[in-house]
């Protein structure tokens, strides 16, 4: 039984293979059957998957594969987002707040005789509806996402949709299995228990590789050209540079029929056609195979297998466990002519022939990721497939941080409650099936925003399930593409890392964005009003309001996009399940911006104003003063709760360029007749430079006091 083996063309679908090696299994459920037999040999799966949108089981697509979709196929909805619902509902309210106060500041204005001309008042009107109406906040979002989007793509991290850019920054948990993203998803073979003996791979020879052929042969169907379980290909990769020579296998082993891997059996087992005689090959879990053999091949010969070698066997994996190994047990079961047909018969009996020893070498950057990870307070949840002393091994090798292992039999008997707590004091899990899966991810979304990564169909409930689905983009059938939010292109960890950081980013650039874009509004609002209780002159013309406005806008892009992110970032927690995107600390900061521009161009006004009586006089120092007073509260915006200084004048150079280029023109107008009389502007003295610089600091030096007191406290 130690003959070579070939590939022979696969009478089932390949591409449904990759995924339905270790199919969804759940007896409790009653589901409609749907038959996806073919009459040729052709069947894909990433061509028929889209066609499961019902609830039902997909079954018998060729030789018997089974695979169990259980309703989970639907189109996932993409539910409004906090931020997307947030600012729908603020455009909405400041639409007809806008249209009420420039109805209100030009009527009354006319009204109280400061705009005795109709034309000015339909000037006004206008103008101030230009600069209130928010109609270009919900697209300064989306350009803000897109970019970031582009960012992540540029790193490897494809987004679904822009939704998930914002998710990502308020990701607070991440699910993921050993194999995909933490690993380079190749096992290597390390040890094989053959012949009544354990040898490494340095010390394999002739009999050794031999075995191997066999374990290769019941490890996958013949002839598939895409070996996407990791131990037949292991096998394969390892085989091949020993000198495996597929043509003789060809000939000699054809494949009959098949009954697949599933989480209930834990063995997969094929029928081949070995010369004249029938023999099933059947590998899988080690305690599965061991359990219904009864004879193990020894110098060539079936004994019989006793209690004191069954014990033997126990202390042998138990060894290889404890080295880290996935062990992956192999044998085989001759078959008469009329015990063919009956499957049942098949994985019974076996004459057991080796046992495997695999291990996984995890990614290089996946220990710093997880450190990483912690600082920035997102905890990472490993569930292993395998057996706990080989998850304790693994996580040992990441520096994942643990208290105890916890079994997936343990798990079971968990109540939700109790699971909830358990899930609180350590993030390892071994022996974790698919359902286990989906439902420690559907208990940490009462609590947390979840992220979770897969790779194969088992994994598309949990995928569904969670704030964020992570999947390659390669290797994967369209299935699990389509249940997915993000696809890695360089299956990193890091990256996953890298994609959180990057949203965090950009939902703190879009809060300080919009918090200074409505702070500057508010400002205009006040001015206006003052004005109107003050019966003085109206402080700006309408084309002064039209550059008001498009500073504005200039300076929240420049802040939303290019900003980098804030070192206390880094730690926010996560804003997913508030009541209200706008709390009362983004309330604080919006009033005291608006307040610090208010007075300062107030003082400047009036003082102006009353001094001189020259309103052009006053107009151009107020306008100065809005100017760069607007300019400087945006860099007290752009360092959020650090030091403006901390954080560096120079960080944001767009903003940078932009406050040179206004100051320049702002010189330019007040000295050049041209600029004077299309901006109805007078010449400021160098004192009255002077005394507008000093005020229009004001903002600045109040905030920063701010934020000093704040930290102490």
């Amino acid at each position: 039984m130690t003959q070579p083996y070939t590939q022979q063309p696969q009478e089932a679908t390949s591409a449904l293979r990759s995924d339905s090696k270790k199919p969804i299994t759940d007896e409790n459920l009653s589901l409609k059957e749907i038959n996806f037999s073919t009459p040729n040999n052709n069947f894909s799966s990433e061509k028929y998957s889209k066609c499961v949108s019902l609830k039902g089981n997909a079954i018998k697509t060729g030789i018997a594969s089974v695979l169990k979709i259980s309703g989970y196929t639907k189109p996932p909805k993409q539910p409004e987002t906090n931020l997307h619902s947030s600012i729908r509902r603020l455009v909405k309210v400041l639409n007809w707040a806008a249209l009420l106060f420039a109805v209100l500041i030009s009527i009354l204005s006319s009204l109280r005789g400061l705009l005795p001309n109709p034309l000015e008042v339909v000037m006004y009107f206008l103008a101030l509806l230009f600069i209130l109406l928010p109609e270009k906040l919900p697209k300064l979002v989306t350009a803000v996402l897109s970019e970031g989007s582009r960012t992540m793509y540029s790193k490897g991290v494809i987004l679904k949709n822009l939704n998930t850019a914002e998710t990502l920054g308020n990701v607070s948990v991440i699910v993921t299995d050993k194999i995909g993203v933490l690993t380079e998803n190749k096992p290597h073979i390390t040890h094989l228990f053959f012949d009544g003996d354990i040898k490494s791979i340095e010390e394999f020879k002739t009999n050794e590789k031999s075995a191997l052929k066999t374990a290769f042969l019941a490890s996958a169907p013949a002839g598939t050209a895409d070996l996407s379980d990791p131990f037949a290909k292991a096998l394969f990769d390892y085989l091949k540079k020993a000198g495996l020579d597929t043509k003789t296998l060809k000939d000699e082993w054809i494949v009959k029929d098949e009954i697949s891997f599933d989480l209930k059996r834990e063995i997969a087992s094929y029928l081949y056609q070995f010369n004249n005689s029938k023999v099933v090959l059947s590998s899988g879990s080690h305690q599965r195979i061991i359990e219904k053999s009864n004879r193990i091949l020894l110098e060539g010969r079936e004994t019989p297998i006793t209690d004191s070698l069954r014990t033997q066997f126990s202390n042998i994996t138990k060894h290889m466990e404890l080295n880290g190994e996935s062990l992956h047990a192999f044998g085989y079961h001759r078959l008469s002519t009329e015990n063919e047909n009956n499957k049942e018969l098949w994985e019974s009996d076996f004459v057991l022939v080796g046992i495997i020893g695999f291990t996984y070498s995890p990614r290089k950057e996946v220990k710093d990721a997880i450190q990483s990870g912690k600082q920035a307070g997102v905890r990472v949840i490993l569930l292993d497939r395998d057996n706990p002393e080989v998850a304790r091994t693994f996580a040992d090798k990441v520096g994942l941080e643990y208290s105890r292992v916890v079994s997936g039999k343990e798990l079971f008997d968990l109540s939700d409650y109790d699971l909830k707590k358990m899930l609180e004091e350590t993030p390892l899990f071994a022996r974790v099936n698919p359902e286990d899966k989906f439902r420690i991810v559907k208990l940490l979304k009462e609590k947390d925003v979840v992220a979770v990564t897969g790779y194969d169909v088992k994994d598309v409930p949990s995928l569904k399930e969670a704030h964020i689905g992570i999947v390659p983009s390669l290797s994967v059938t369209e299935l699990v593409k389509e249940s997915s939010n993000i696809r890695l292109s360089n299956y990193s960890f890091a990256s996953i890392g890298t994609a959180v950081r990057e949203g965090r980013r950009l939902f703190g650039n879009i809060n300080k964005g919009l918090q200074y874009y409505l702070a500057c509004k508010l400002a205009i609002v006040a001015l206006f009003v003052i004005s109107l209780i003050l019966s003085v002159p109206l402080p700006f013309l309408p084309i002064h309001i039209i550059l008001f406005e498009l500073s504005i806008f200039v300076v929240t892009y420049a802040i939303s996009i290019a900003e980098p992110q804030e070192q206390t970032l880094t730690k926010k927690s996560s804003y997913y399940f508030k009541e209200r995107f706008m709390d009362n600390i983004m309330l604080k900061n919006i009033f005291l911006g608006a307040f610090s521009i208010f007075l300062t161009v107030t003082l400047v006004y009036l003082f102006a104003y009353y001094t001189s009586l020259d309103i052009a006089y006053a107009r151009t120092a107020s306008l100065a003063a809005w100017l760069l007073s607007h300019l400087l509260l945006a860099f007290n915006f752009c360092s959020g709760k650090q030091s403006l200084f901390k954080h560096g004048l120079l960080s944001n150079k767009l903003i940078v360029i932009w406050a040179l280029l206004v100051a320049s023109i702002l010189l330019l107008s007040s000295t050049l007749p041209l600029l004077q009389t299309v901006l109805n502007m007078a010449v400021l003295q160098p004192l009255d430079w002077i005394f507008i610089v000093i005020l229009s600091f004001f903002p600045t030096f109040w905030v920063e006091l701010r934020k000093k007191l704040t930290k102490k406290l």
